[in-house]
C-alpha cells in the first residue's frame, strides 16, 4: 500500500493527530530490495519468498514455508533463502486487517487524499486501539475515484513485525497480494473473479470485478483432519455466496481461483465449481509470474502466491505520500 497511513486511537481525535507512515521510511535502495522479498507468518508458520525481477515479472527462486510448534524455535527465513539483512515486504493475514473500496466524488490529488482519510478515520479505525491505516487508487472515472483502504491495530503490526524479524520496509495485506495477480491476468482480470486462498488454517477469500475489488473476507479454518478444513472451506463458501447473492446487485460469477495444496484443490475444486456455477481451478501459473523450477512452483502455488502478487504491485498505482 502507500506511504501514507496514520494511527488513530479514536475516531474523533483522529482527525487533530498527525499523520504517520505505514510503511517505515527507507531509502530507495532498500525500498528496491524489498520488492524481491516477502514474507507471511502467523503463530504456527513463517513463509517467505525470494525473487528476481526483469521486465515487468518476476521469477520466483527460492520458497521457505515451515510449520512453527508452540515451544519451538522458529527459523529466520533470510537466512534460509540466502539474504541476510535484506529488507522484506511483510504480509499480514485478512484475519488480522480491514480491507474495502471506497469511492471519492473527486479526481484532484490532495482532495483525493483528505477524503481517503476521512473515510479511513470514520470506517476503518478499531475504537481504543492505535490503527494503522492506508489507500491506494484503483480507478478513475467521470470525477469519481476508487480507493482500496487498509487497516490494521498497531499491534498487530508490531507481531508480524517481530515474527517476520528486522529490517522490513513496507506492511501490506497477503488479500491485497491475490488482488493484485487478478489484476495483473488478463484473463483474471476481466469478468468476476472470486479467489479462493485456503493454506494452513486460513482461509480468505477476494472478490474482484472487472479488476475492482468487490469484497474481501478472512475466517480460521481450525487445526483439525483434512477432512474437517475441507468442510470448513465449503461452509464458508457457501455462507460467503449466500450472502453476496442476497445484495442487490446480485452476483454471477465467472470463475473461481483456488491457493492451495494439490491434494486440497483436488478435492474441493469440483464442489465449489458445483456451489459456485462457474470453474473452479487451482491456480498455478500466472502470466507475470515465473518459477525457477518445478519444486518452486509447486511450493508457491500450494501457499505462496499472494506473496508474489505484493511484490507484483505496481508503484505507479500506489498513492504518493502527501
Amino acid at each position: 500500500m502507500a506511504d501514507t497511513g496514520k494511527p488513530i486511537s479514536s475516531p474523533v481525535a483522529a482527525i487533530a493527530q498527525q499523520w504517520t507512515r505505514l510503511i517505515p521510511n527507507s531509502s530507495r535502495r532498500a525500498k528496491v530490495d524489498a520488492r524481491r522479498l516477502a514474507i507471511d507468518t502467523g503463530p504456527g508458520w513463517s513463509r517467505a519468498i525470494l525473487c528476481e525481477r526483469s521486465a515487468g515479472r518476476i521469477t520466483i527462486v527460492r520458497v521457505f514455508d515451515e510449520v512453527v510448534t508452540p515451544d519451538g524455535e522458529r527459523a529466520n527465513p533470510r537466512e534460509i533463502l540466502g539474504v541476510p539483512g535484506a529488507p522484506c515486504v511483510i504480509a499480514l493475514a485478512r484475519e488480522e486487517s480491514l480491507i474495502g473500496r471506497v469511492e471519492l466524488p473527486c479526481d484532484d490529488e490532495a482532495e483525493l487524499r483528505s477524503m481517503a482519510r476521512m473515510a479511513l478515520v470514520r470506517d476503518y479505525s478499531v475504537e481504543g486501539m492505535e490503527t494503522l491505516c492506508d489507500f491506494q487508487r484503483s480507478s478513475t472515472s467521470s470525477g469519481v475515484t476508487s480507493v482500496v483502504v487498509a487497516a490494521a491495530t498497531r499491534a498487530r503490526i508490531d507481531e508480524a513485525s517481530a515474527r517476520a524479524g528486522s529490517p522490513v520496509a513496507r506492511i501490506s495485506v497477503r488479500a491485497l497480494g491475490m488482488l493484485a495477480l487478478i489484476r495483473a491476468s488478463d484473463t483474471m482480470q476481466h469478468g468476476c473473479t472470486l479467489a479462493v486462498d485456503a493454506t494452513r488454517d486460513m482461509l480468505e477469500c477476494t472478490l474482484v470485478r472487472d479488476g475492482e475489488l468487490l469484497h474481501s473476507r478472512g475466517a480460521a479454518l481450525g487445526s483439525g483432519s483434512d477432512e474437517q478444513k475441507n468442510t470448513a472451506i465449503l461452509v464458508e463458501f457457501r455462507r460467503l455466496l449466500a450472502a453476496l447473492r442476497s445484495s442487490p446487485d446480485g452476483l454471477a460469477l465467472d470463475r473461481v481461483v483456488i491457493v492451495a495444496d494439490k491434494a486440497v484443490a483436488a478435492l474441493i475444486a469440483p464442489q465449489l465449481a458445483a456451489i459456485a456455477g462457474c470453474s473452479a481451478v487451482r491456480l498455478d501459473s500466472h502470466p507475470r509470474v515465473a518459477f525457477a523450477s518445478a519444486d518452486v512452483r509447486e511450493q508457491a502455488c500450494a501457499s505462496c502466491l499472494p506473496l508474489a502478487g505484493l511484490l507484483l504491485e505496481d508503484d505507479a498505482a500506489v498513492v504518493a505520500p502527501g
